[in-house]
């Protein structure tokens, strides 16, 4: 057994040492930014977008027992069904507590450890169907270092919910190779848990089985396999259960609409993801050139990997039969991506297994490796600098570190603060406590009339103009006008290839704003105390360099409790 995994580590080690060198280009920037930081590092750690900003106080929910996520933002919704499954996060959260290390610690030592483990995934996919090491590797370099390496910096999406993606691949592939069951029952538990991992995988997934059995049946090709990717789909389904029950129980909350336009819901027919069709309907007339030129020949991998080709264009479109098209096609481009390199991958394996290319193999495949490793690692380490330089947000949210220290450690669990947009993105990720709003708690349950109330109250000290309205559209609306103009976009590249006349869409409708900016108007006649009775609220974090005309003290139904250099914190007496 030692002397076998000592072979397998030999034989692989250039595969080993460059996933750790992608751990390292994607781990090490953090450490960089905050040894430059010295002193001045406050505890608030560097971010690479927004979405970490959401996914860490997704994982601080978890630490102050809201396991469920119901919504890390906002005190009365912590019970309430939640909208994106919760074992990502929890994991994220919870498995390095047990030695002392934050979420933000334990975000850094993920960033080391799972892009490693998706590289070497990655190349034991490639490997499974094309059989080469050397194609494999270059194959995973291009979409580790050339294409995703900062994707993949992302935890826990995509990073550690593409480990069981790649895992269905690497599970079926061994049972087409094997045809022993257990690797059957094994894709099957993968597929299971893509439930509860990410909505855009189980969907790619159950329409690329689909795919896959329809092609063995009209091919007559690989039947003996049905059988176990039958099984493995029971499996699957059974695994899902109580996702199933859950999401019935969802669709009959009566803030589901309100929430599903929000995050981009779209009734439409008319296709999209026009950049993933065109490669996919390249990539499968290859595939029917190559099998005719018996260049691949008809076997179970090639129709698996054809599978996968057109799995992502036919599943960003299945809103042409459903009608419900949830957010950007993008979501399926790096799933679509990698099994379009799978496929490639597989076919120059097979063009160099001929005859005419042995001579020369070697000297062909060096070339193509170097063209790739030239072009992969100059993007990565372009990735690698940039992301080792400390921003200037960075530098300013340093400021806000004792804030989140004395929050954290002066007030109960769950107490609701009242703060500015950057502040109230931050304190759910610090501290134990929820804020009165942020743009960031829309992606829950939640009505738009609740939103729109929580958000214009949340503004209530400021003085909007309608150019900050447009700056606020996600806070208010989501992304349902961003993926409406989108996808007219779309549309309109469509009628472009057509020859048709383009439609001129408007990106931001005009009856909203106006709505939106009325509605402002009259809050601001209320009184605040009044505004806030039908919510919680216990504390108010004035930053007064940055919103000087506040005036806070000027209130009696505030009572200053601390001060921290520019920033004044208040606990709120309700009038009586």
């Amino acid at each position: 057994m030692f002397k076998k995994i000592s072979k397998i580590l030999y034989l692989n080690r250039w595969v080993f040492v460059f996933a750790f060198l992608i751990a390292i280009l994607t781990a090490v920037p953090q450490m960089i930014q905050i040894r430059s930081l010295g002193e001045s590092f406050e505890g608030i750690y560097p971010i690479f977008g927004s979405d970490d900003l959401y996914y860490l106080a997704r994982g601080r929910d978890s630490i102050d027992a809201h396991s469920k996520l119901g919504n890390p933002y906002l005190f009365e919704y912590k019970n309430y069904p939640t909208i994106q499954f919760w074992i990502p996060d929890y994991f994220l959260a919870r498995s390095l507590t047990l030695i002392g290390l934050d979420i933000f610690q334990s975000n850094i030592f993920f960033d080391g450890v799972f892009p490693f483990f998706l590289f070497i995934l990655t190349f034991a996919v490639i490997y499974l169907s094309s059989r080469d090491r050397i194609i494999s590797f270059a194959g995973a370099v291009f979409l580790h270092a050339g294409l995703f390496l900062e994707l993949f910096g992302r935890s826990p999406s995509p990073q550690i919910n593409f480990l069981f993606f790649l895992l269905v691949p690497l599970f079926l592939f061994n049972y087409f190779h094997t045809k022993n069951i257990r690797w059957a029952i094994l894709l099957g538990v993968a597929l299971g848990c893509l439930f509860y991992v990410y909505t855009y995988y189980w969907t790619f997934y159950f329409v690329y089985l689909f795919l896959l059995c329809t092609g063995i049946y009209l091919s007559k090709t690989g039947k003996e396999y049905l059988r176990g990717i039958f099984l493995s789909f029971v499996v699957a389904c059974l695994l899902g259960v109580p996702y199933i029950v859950d999401m019935l129980h969802n669709v009959k909350i009566g803030e589901y609409a309100d929430t599903m336009a929000r995050l981009g819901m779209l009734s439409t027919h008319f296709p999209s993801g026009i950049r993933m069709v065109g490669s996919g309907a390249l990539l499968f007339f290859l595939g029917a050139i190559c099998l005719r030129k018996k260049i691949i020949s008809k076997n179970i991998y090639a129709i698996s990997l054809l599978s996968g080709v057109i799995a992502g264009p036919l599943v960003a479109n299945h809103h042409i039969i459903t009608g419900k098209n949830l957010e950007f096609s993008s979501h399926y481009w790096m799933p679509a991506v990698f099994w379009f390199v799978f496929f490639v991958c597989y076919v120059l394996s097979r063009i160099f297994s001929f005859e005419n290319f042995k001579e020369r193999k070697s000297l062909y495949i060096k070339i193509l490796f170097i063209g790739i490793f030239i072009f992969s690692f100059r993007n990565a380490f372009y990735i690698a600098v940039r992301q080792s330089v400390v921003t200037e947000q960075i530098i300013d949210w340093q400021g806000y570190g004792e804030v989140m220290q004395w929050l954290d450690s002066n007030t109960d669990k769950d107490d609701v603060v009242f703060a500015d947009d950057e502040l109230s993105n931050l304190i759910p990720m610090y501290t134990h406590n929820n804020v009165f709003y942020s743009r960031f708690a829309n992606l829950h349950f939640i009505s738009n009339k609740e939103v729109e109330n929580r958000f214009l109250i949340n503004q209530y000290w400021n003085t909007l103009e309608y150019s900050d309205f447009v700056r606020y559209e996600r806070s208010i609306w989501g992304t349902q006008f961003i993926n409406a103009y989108a996808h007219n976009q779309s549309k309109n590249k469509v009628r472009r290839v057509l020859f048709l006349r383009q439609i001129s869409y408007e990106r931001l409708p005009q009856d909203a704003m106006r709505d939106i900016q009325h509605k402002y108007t009259v809050l601001k006649q209320e009184f605040f105390p009044v505004l806030v009775k039908p919510y919680r609220l216990d504390y108010i974090v004035w930053d007064t360099e940055k919103h000087a005309d506040w005036n806070l003290d000027q209130y009696n139904f505030f009572t200053q409790v601390h001060e921290i250099d520019n920033f004044k914190i208040y606990s709120f007496d309700a009038p009586v």
